[in-house]
């Protein structure tokens, strides 16, 4: 801003930008769709480094997007590359749900599954630093270099699609019990029984079976799992409740609202860092606080946030900037604490194994979806060549956080501490979501 004039020159047009950020998702669609056929054909190892190698086919289209001498060409490439990345995403990211899901034990469920934010946010952390590396250098090179750093981190879960065992779950279902006991005998070292663990797993799926003999994603529909399904589409939906989207474009909505780019860039990497720390925590807090509880507080703290954000938007002083940079660092802190690790553990427990990789799936084309429709439309919101609300953009948040705490409340039971039996039970029986963190359901494994 010069002497309260936008200066236009540099401001990427909101419908490109609203296309860059919407169009990752899409690719994550079809991805989620495809693994949601290869998981239970093809295994869950084979989808991990199938999902890597596509992944790095797209950032080497983004890598070369600087190439064509045309503006939009370069946009273009930029958008199939997006496409490309967002695809092999995809097939990742249901990949390692549907395999933590199963291979983690339930004590550690919960630590683990709140671990996948604080890589989340570790990736931003390790872009935003290459990003202020190059902010300042205009060179062609500078952006191959920014683009190019993606590579590092494509290339480890190639490498360990090699190595990690395959999953048991997948193994009995066909039919591989010798496969599955070595597969567990890796997983579960040499001061745990594999032989127990693999018998507890035929159990569970051998009892879900018997409801289904075929599965297909009508299944997920049935009397048996419908509402289980819809608790893990809507704790897939929870990073778009509480902001995820605005926080993650929070360098670029900072310049909107007046601050200087180097400035907003050095907000992003504090902000992370803040929620890396609050990530951490979280696994004290999924671990020993139930998940309802953790959602619907944390949900409740955040739209008090972006309220407060939004009515910053009203009128701009000098420090408005700073205090909407403020505002986002707490909500990544609150959410980090609470509902954004809770619900990656809501996810991985609630699906019946038999439907897991199809419920899955499911729950990532409701994230996708739901990703598409926030990135599409936010810079159109926020940015200067369009409706330009600027803070007031909290507003839309504090409805949709509120919603996410209601929704919490009345419809997610507690499943803290519950193995896979017990859960089997809790839903079969139709408990209520509330009061259900006072029930205790008998797991009725004769194993035990």
């Amino acid at each position: 801003m010069d002497n309260g004039e936008w200066q236009y020159e540099w401001t990427i047009p909101a419908i490109w930008l609203s296309l860059w950020s919407g169009i990752g998702p899409i690719g994550q669609i079809a991805g989620s769709a495809l693994g949601g056929y290869l998981l239970d054909r093809k295994g869950r190892k084979f989808c991990l480094g199938l999902g890597s190698l596509i992944g790095a086919i797209g950032i080497l289209d983004l890598v070369l997007s600087n190439l064509p001498g045309d503006k939009n060409a370069r946009r273009g490439m930029i958008l199939a590359g997006k496409i490309i990345q967002g695809f092999g995403l995809g097939l990742i990211k249901i990949e390692t749900f549907t395999y933590m899901s199963e291979v983690i034990p339930v004590s550690l469920k919960g630590a683990v599954m709140s671990f996948v934010p604080t890589f989340t946010l570790l990736g931003q952390l390790i872009g935003s630093i290459v990003i202020f590396a190059v902010i300042d250098n205009e060179k062609s090179m500078a952006y191959m270099i920014a683009m190019g750093s993606q590579w590092a981190l494509a290339l480890p879960p190639f490498i360990l699609a090699f190595y990690i065992p395959e999953s048991p779950a997948f193994l009995i279902k066909h039919s591989n019990p010798h496969g599955a006991l070595q597969s567990f005998t890796r997983l579960l070292g040499p001061k745990n029984n594999p032989r127990a663990a693999l018998r507890k797993m035929e159990i569970t799926i051998e009892e879900e079976a018997r409801m289904s003999a075929k599965v297909s994603y009508a299944d997920c529909f049935n009397s048996i799992n419908r509402r289980r399904t819809l608790i893990v589409i809507f704790a897939s939906c929870v990073e778009f409740c509480f902001g995820l989207s605005l926080l993650s474009d929070v360098s670029y909505f900072l310049q909107r609202v007046g601050m200087d780019s180097s400035k907003s860039v050095l907000f992003l990497i504090a902000g992370v860092v803040c929620g890396l720390f609050a990530n951490f925590a979280a696994t004290w807090t999924v671990s020993h606080i139930g998940r309802r509880k953790l959602t619907v507080t944390s949900f409740i703290v955040v739209a008090g946030l972006w309220a407060f954000m939004g009515f910053l938007g009203f009128k701009t002083f000098s420090w408005t900037p700073w205090a909407v940079g403020g505002i986002c660092t707490a909500v990544v802190v609150s959410a980090g604490l609470g509902c954004w690790p809770a619900s990656y553990a809501i996810l991985g427990e609630t699906s019946a194994l038999r439907v897991r990789a199809k419920s899955q799936a499911l729950g990532s084309l409701a994230n996708n979806i739901t990703g598409i429709i926030a990135n599409f439309t936010l810079p159109f919101l926020y940015n200067n060549d369009a409706a330009n609300i600027g803070a007031k953009t909290g507003f839309v948040f504090t409805a949709f956080s509120a919603l996410g705490a209601v929704l919490t409340y009345f419809f997610v039971p507690e499943l803290k501490g519950r193995s896979a039996l017990e859960i089997d039970h809790l839903f079969e029986k139709g408990v209520k979501s509330i009061g259900s963190s006072k029930l205790t359901i008998a797991s009725q494994n004769p194993g035990q």
